[in-house]
């Protein structure tokens, strides 16, 4: 797809992931919900996580970003470097996509 897809950079092992990392640290009660959505139609710039509703983005996730973003969660913050400014969701103005993997396409979505 030209626009790129999440599926193929990860989104599902990410989401998997993240959701593991929040229930052992205790924070998937109350604190955080881990949930798949549906196209957030910025796919140059996904994976994407949504932080509701304190109402940002994160994108272009890896997997290697995750134990960052749940500190953050765990201290009420947010990671700077991965939110998306707001000339990400336009694709004339996007930043450099992340590179498509070999996975196979699997349903996939933003986290």
């Amino acid at each position: 797809m030209p626009k790129g897809s999440c599926a193929t950079r990860g989104s599902e092992a990410i989401h998997a992931e993240l959701k593991a990392m929040v229930a052992a640290r205790g924070l998937a009660r109350v604190e955080a919900r881990v949930c798949t959505s549906s196209c957030t139609d910025a796919c140059w710039a996904g994976p994407i996580i949504a932080v509701s509703p304190d109402g940002y983005f994160y994108g272009r996730v890896t997997k290697a970003d995750l134990p960052e973003i749940v500190d953050a969660l765990a201290r009420g913050e947010r990671v700077e470097r991965l939110v998306l400014p707001p000339n990400d969701f336009e694709a004339a103005t996007a930043g450099p996509m992340l590179p498509e993997t070999d996975l196979p396409p699997a349903g996939g979505g933003p986290v």
